[in-house]
């Protein structure tokens, strides 16, 4: 008793004190210290537990985790509108994440970040503001530090003491979770990567509860007592004594984060440290911290010999695990439904880049399960981004984590949903307009907290200070909490995932349009489609934008993109508005409104593939136009019509693309998997089983056709895909089937592939190094060389044998090889030696050529890359010289010296014309470039030469009338038709609008002695806006033009535009009958069968193929009715006929693969386009 104060002691073992006393020792020898002169008691402490005890108690323990970690809780992530979801365990969906150690302290957006990390791309949008030396030193501590398996280094016994970095969302406490559950199963499952950590107890404290004020003096062990007490999430306190003790707990410390004080962050950080060093060591107990990257401080835990972790970004394998563990937990009774959705899902990643961005985050990979329940993916992204970013904002610190926000942040909460939103799309706006534009993706703070300052004082009238200060916190509040913003530093911030942006922008274009009224639909069309469509940066925007439009204005974005694309001008060959044309056409729900859309759509796909429009065809765009297409309803009208076209003439071009695009249309496995057999090119066959793997590998009929194709399969390419996708199947043993083709296929490209499967092939390798460096056939050995290079070029041995050939051996062809396949070894300085010793020394010119090119690309040499240019006594490896000097992109004076110099003074007209084009590529802004090209062109003997000069005038001088009289001047007067042509393209491109301009094309159409010139004529057509009957002008040219290439194009045009209308069909059967040159007649019966679905379609083939004098017109009809009308009665016996009875050949052999088609195809004939 002391002034009345009273302290007092209860229990056999406890002690009182009072006074001034600042320690004391019990009698059974407990410590007790007494801080500040504070009265402290001491309570009972517990009597000791036998082992049965200890056992019960961790049992219920183990029993409280599982009720309380073993769901996972999607309450918030689910959208309203979803309604319920099926419960779903975490570890039934559990995917580890990978770990990389030590991260870099930096921070950018995912898709920057992601180009620079893993493909060393240097983004040309980024703010002048940030440091490249830094990022280059990020990048390389990156690609230093491989990714390991999250729990192999929970596993890992050197790593006692470990902090998780990652964002939020990234799975932190997820792997948390997982790891209680797993330490307290009764038993390890078999070969569980924890099994280490097997006899370990999990604790885990969430330290948001800890953050709050009572326990701010408390330790860790009295919390994990209120855990007992209160939740039932920690043993008993005798029994997380003598696990700590013991050292035979695992102790998690989640959400260091979430104490948003940074000084109780830093004490809490010294009491882990002390906690660390009280109960950790060789033997100890094993420590873990989870924290977000923002606002963290290593140094404490750092000194306190903690290593760091980043949690990384989930891998489309590991997104594609969870998406099928997912649906299947969802829906365990309905296996059909499990794999629909998870294909769906999938698909959506693989195709579309920003959802792929998006899922490899967990938390934004969970959404995107969740609605991809009952909405398709990718086309309803939109509220997919929608739910994200109101999750991201509004919910997940508060309804998830339930931490309530910081004071400065609970004062703006008057601040709804919608004002965040709001505020987030005036940021996009900002973005737009910005320096950067929607590309650059980033926005200075002073116009940041202008934009957020200014709203706060529109739309509440707060005062300027007021203003100012909330706006610096919502800043603050988006980067460290929300996951919204990033800061690039330099004071330059951008959104985390550029998807974000993408939506936002989206979102305020449709806001002005229509809540605005800041354009007509005119002007719509015109500044935000036709403005931006040549902007790859742009696209995913616009079809965002096309998603929210009414059909009428859907319809016209489509109209314009497809307009775009017919008129461009330059690179004819690229599909990239087409492209863009069909994505839009996807993004349109009830795409029944647009069905002039979706015919005009195929028709430019098929006209790209045919070549029609350009004499090279579409050769870019096809894989965004496949991604597209995947995506359309089953019954849209398009699709018949194109797999027809496929089927009938697209299987036949030996091109990828048709096969490509065509592959993504089916809707059942069971037509390409025929297809896949008898399609008539090796890229349409290949195309088609890399879609059935990805599709349905699963079913038992796709595995058996790919493992007939790794054997069977005439090509050796194609079987190697085979084996291949074979081999990537998810429960699939092709051990045997790898070792057999591994010493049996006759191809080496495939034994090759085989070999690089096999862990037991060291010997088999020798062989084949033993074949490369023999005196055997030159080609083989060439390409045993590739193939050592591709698959062996880190074995010692494959290296000195490269090295040796590419400089001993006696053929040109096995050097080149050697050289070529010494690329990603030139960081060695012997090597890069080597090669350029190569590059000036071989005697061959294609070893050379080589060399350079390995020199200029991979190790940027200019001034190697010049000295070739001019002393290489090759034409051809001057050639690619000068060209690599355009890809190194230097613009200076002396470049356009010793380009003028080139042009000038090489003997070869094709060096000449690469001077002349890397000349306006890269000093186009020199002030004598246009004045030397123009000088090119009038006095430059060869038409190659003139041919560049012309081109580089049209883009450096578009804007000048005598640049045109050059033009018209060169298509009338140039001798060469080279010349012509490039002239006829240029000015009908660019001066379409002249009415002089097409009587000139049109007059060359009908009068130009070249048919080359003809045929640029009639593809010109495409930029006509005139009154000229277009239609009847390419009817007529299909029947009078004298060269059956120009009869051909305009075959192609009319096809492809009119096509069903009755005056086409009578062109077609009479030209069938009465061209003169077999290939148009064979063309014409394609054709003619892709229009004709009827019984008169095939009356004409079955005439065709008995009465045409030439074979090609009656091999097309065989082909045509095989694959057309594989089940008419008259079809069979006609096939198996012409087998036997045919006067040629090839005729004869022809028909009875026919036969064998229309006999595989028949069954299948209600699925056949």
């Amino acid at each position: 008793m002391r002034d009345g104060e009273q302290v007092t002691a209860g229990g056999a073992r406890s002690i009182g004190v009072g006074g001034d006393v600042t320690a004391a020792v019990s009698g059974d020898g407990n410590s007790l210290t007494i801080v500040e002169k504070q009265y402290v008691q001491q309570a009972p402490g517990p009597a000791d537990l036998t082992d049965t005890e200890i056992d019960e108690a961790l049992r219920r323990y183990a029993g409280r985790v599982r009720e309380t970690y073993g769901r996972l809780d999607l309450e918030v992530l689910i959208p309203t509108e979803e309604g319920e979801h099926p419960p779903v365990g975490l570890d039934e969906v559990f995917v580890a994440p990978t770990l990389r150690a030590d991260p870099p302290p930096v921070e950018l957006p995912r898709d920057i970040r992601q180009r620079l990390m893993d493909a060393g791309e240097w983004p040309s949008h980024l703010p002048a503001a940030l440091e490249r030396d830094t990022l280059d030193r990020a990048r390389q501590a990156y690609a230093e530090r491989p990714a390991r398996d999250a729990l192999d280094v929970l596993a890992d016994p050197a790593e006692s003491r470990l902090v998780l970095l990652g964002d939020p969302g990234a799975g932190k406490s997820t792997l948390a979770r997982h790891l209680a559950l797993t330490l307290t199963r009764e038993a390890p499952a078999t070969g569980d990567s924890l099994a280490p950590l097997t006899g370990r107890i999990p604790l885990v404290m969430e330290l948001r509860e800890y953050a709050v004020g009572e326990w701010r003096e408390r330790t860790f062990e009295d919390f994990l007592t209120y855990l007992h007490g209160t939740k039932g999430m920690a043993p008993p306190p005798a029994v997380v004594d003598r696990l700590l003790t013991e050292g035979r707990a695992v102790v998690v410390f989640d959400g260091l984060d979430e104490l948003f004080d940074p000084a109780a962050r830093e004490q809490v950080s010294h009491r882990i440290a002390d906690f660390a060093g009280r109960y950790g060591g060789t033997g100890g107990v094993r420590v873990i911290v989870t924290s977000r990257v923002i606002g963290y401080r290593r140094g404490v835990l750092e000194h306190a010999g903690f290593s760091h972790h980043m949690v990384q970004d989930l891998s489309t394998r590991q997104i594609e695990c969870f998406a099928r563990q997912w649906y299947a937990s969802s829906y365990p009774h309905d296996e059909e439904r499990a794999a629909r959705l998870c294909r769906r899902l999938t698909d959506a990643v693989g195709h579309s880049r920003p959802v792929a961005e998006l899922a490899g985050n967990p938390l934004l990979l969970t959404i995107l399960a969740i609605v991809g329940r009952r909405r398709e993916l990718p086309r309803d992204r939109l509220g997919v981004y929608r739910h994200a970013v109101a999750v991201l904002v509004a919910h997940w610190d508060q309804h998830a984590k339930h931490l309530r926000a910081p004071d400065d942040v609970e004062a703006l909460s008057y601040l709804g949903d919608e004002d965040r939103h709001e505020l987030l799309r005036l940021v996009a706006r900002r973005m737009q307009e910005g320096e950067g534009g929607i590309a650059g993706n980033h926005i200075h703070q002073d116009v940041l907290l202008e934009t957020f300052r200014d709203y706060l004082r529109e739309q509440y009238e707060l005062p300027l200070a007021q203003a100012v200060s909330a706006a610096r916190v919502m800043v603050r509040q988006f980067r460290d909490r929300n996951f919204i913003l990033s800061h690039y530093g330099g004071g330059v911030y951008g959104f985390v995932h550029r998807a974000f942006l993408e939506y936002l922008a989206a979102v305020d274009i449709d806001h002005r349009y229509t809540r605005e009224r800041e354009w007509t639909p005119e002007q719509f069309i015109e500044e935000i489609f036709a403005g931006h469509a040549e902007d790859p940066a742009w696209h995913e925007v616009l079809l965002l934008v096309v998603g929210q439009l009414g059909e009428r204005e859907a319809g016209a974005a489509v109209d314009r993109l497809l307009e775009l694309h017919r008129r461009r001008v330059g690179a004819l060959w690229r599909g990239e508005l087409l492209a863009l044309a069909v994505r839009a056409l996807a993004e349109v729900r009830r795409i029944g409104a647009l069905a002039a859309q979706s015919r005009a759509v195929v028709d430019a796909i098929i006209g790209g593939l045919e070549g029609a429009d350009s004499r090279y065809g579409l050769l870019t765009g096809d894989e965004d136009i496949a991604s597209a297409l995947r995506t359309f309803p089953p019954h849209w009208s398009g699709r018949p019509r194109l797999l027809r076209w496929f089927h009938l003439r697209g299987q036949f071009r030996d091109m990828p693309q048709p096969g490509r695009i065509a592959a993504a249309l089916y809707q059942a496995p069971q037509v390409p998997q025929v297809m896949a057999v008898l399609a008539d090119v090796t890229s349409a066959r290949r195309a088609l089983l890399e879609m059935l793997a990805a599709r349905w590998g699963a079913e038992r009929g796709v595995r058996g056709l790919l493992q007939e194709g790794a054997v069977a399969e005439p090509n050796e390419y194609v079987r190697r895909a085979a084996l291949k996708l074979l081999s990537g199947l998810d429960g699939v043993e092709v051990g045997d089937l790898v070792r057999n083709r591994s010493t049996e296929d006759p191809s080496l490209v495939v034994r090759a592939f085989a070999l690089s499967m096999r862990d037991d092939a060291e010997a088999l390798w020798e062989s084949v190094l033993e074949f490369a460096g023999s005196e055997g056939d030159a080609e083989m050995r060439a390409e045993a060389v590739g193939l050592l290079a591709e698959y062996r070029i880190q074995d010692l041995a494959v290296r000195a044998l490269l090295c040796r050939l590419a400089v001993v051996d006696s053929e040109d062809v096995v050097r080149w090889r050697a050289v070529d396949g010494l690329e990603s070894l030139l960081d060695d300085e012997d090597i890069e030696t080597l090669v350029r010793g190569r590059a000036t020394d071989d005697s061959s010119d294609m070893v050379r050529n080589a060399a350079v090119r390995l020199l200029v690309e991979e190790r940027g040499d200019w001034e190697f890359a010049r000295g070739a240019a001019v002393q290489d006594d090759d034409w051809f490896v001057r050639m690619n010289a000068l060209y690599g000097l355009r890809t190194l992109g230097r613009d200076d004076a002396d470049t356009w010296d010793f380009l003028r110099q080139r042009a000038l003074d090489d003997p070869h007209p094709q060096v000449r014309s690469a001077a002349c084009t890397v000349m306006a590529q890269t000093t186009g802004s020199h002030p004598g470039t246009w004045e030397f090209l123009r000088e090119r062109l009038a006095e430059d003997a060869g038409s190659e030469v003139r041919d560049s000069a012309l081109s580089g005038l049209v883009e450096l001088g578009r804007d000048r009338e005598e640049t045109w009289q050059l033009v018209r001047g060169h298509l009338l007067d140039d001798p060469e038709p080279e010349v012509r042509e490039s002239a006829l393209t240029e000015l009908c491109g660019h001066w379409s609008y002249e009415a002089a301009t097409w009587e000139l094309t049109f007059e060359r159409l009908m009068n130009d002695p070249e048919e080359g010139i003809r045929a640029d004529a009639l593809r010109a057509t495409r930029y006509y806006r005139g009154d000229v009957d277009i239609r009847a002008l390419i009817r007529d040219r299909v029947t009078e033009d004298p060269h059956p290439s120009v009869r051909g194009v305009a075959l192609a045009l009319l096809v492809t535009t009119v096509g069903d209308d009755d005056t086409t069909r009578e062109i077609l059967r009479a030209r069938a009958v009465d061209d003169p040159e077999p290939r148009i007649r064979a063309d014409v019966l394609q054709w003619w069968a892709v229009h004709e679905t009827q019984e008169n379609g095939a009356a004409l083939l079955r005439d065709r193929a008995l009465a045409d004098p030439h074979p090609w017109p009656r091999i097309a009809a065989l082909q045509s009715l095989a694959f057309g009308w594989p089940a008419h009665p008259a079809t069979v016996p006609l096939l198996r006929e012409r087998a036997e009875a045919d006067e040629d050949e090839d005729v004869r052999t022809e028909a009875a693969r026919m036969l064998a088609a229309a006999g595989a195809l028949a069954p299948l004939a209600d699925q056949l386009p």
